[in-house]
């Protein structure tokens, strides 16, 4: 009975030590959490905005982190928007504000702040309602929901705290006993 009563806090230590491993994706870094009841982070946007340095912004939103892409001069320096594009959409913004670009000898540099603005009805009046993922067909990347937990890590956790059982079996039915004098 001792052993079945081991076995289980065996279990449930094993259980809690590799359950570390299915952790969610969290928070995205340098994303405030401060008073954002209005900016949704969970869900990736439909389309990224594109305002530069001239633009008004008469919207609220909040700074997500600075993105900024380059590309050779030519027919693909389309690009460099589609990659600034993809940073801020991965970053679970839905614009780049402040666009900067330029050009240095050859290559098309762009700059600029990724942010998730509040798309009210009033937002969508002035600046429209566009479905538009096209960046990700250029970079040649395929868009698909993201799971929170790597569906792995559970047979990970399995496994090892089999693993952890079994040690502790054969060493609790294995007796070691010393030899002497021989």
């Amino acid at each position: 009975m001792k052993i079945i009563i081991n076995f289980f806090f065996l279990y449930i230590i094993c259980s809690l030590a590799f359950s570390g491993c299915g952790t969610s994706k969290g928070k995205i870094p340098g994303y405030s959490t401060l008073n954002n009841q209005n900016f949704d982070v969970t869900e990736k946007a439909d389309n990224i905005y594109l305002f530069k340095e001239s633009d008004s912004l008469d919207f609220e939103y909040k700074e997500i982190s600075a993105v900024e892409s380059e590309a050779e001069k030519g027919p693909k320096e389309y690009l460099a928007e589609s990659h600034l594009k993809y940073q801020a959409w991965d970053n679970y913004a839905n614009a780049v504000i402040n666009l900067k670009e330029e050009t240095v000898q050859n290559t098309k540099r762009l700059k600029g702040q990724a942010v998730k603005i509040k798309q009210d009805s009033v937002f969508y009046a002035k600046y429209g309602r566009i479905n538009d993922l096209n960046f990700l067909d250029d970079l040649n990347i395929k868009s698909k929901p993201e799971s929170k937990t790597n569906p792995v890590y559970g047979w990970l956790i399995f496994a090892g705290s089999i693993f952890v059982i079994l040690i502790v079996v054969f060493m609790t039915s294995v007796k070691v006993v010393p030899k002497l004098g021989g």
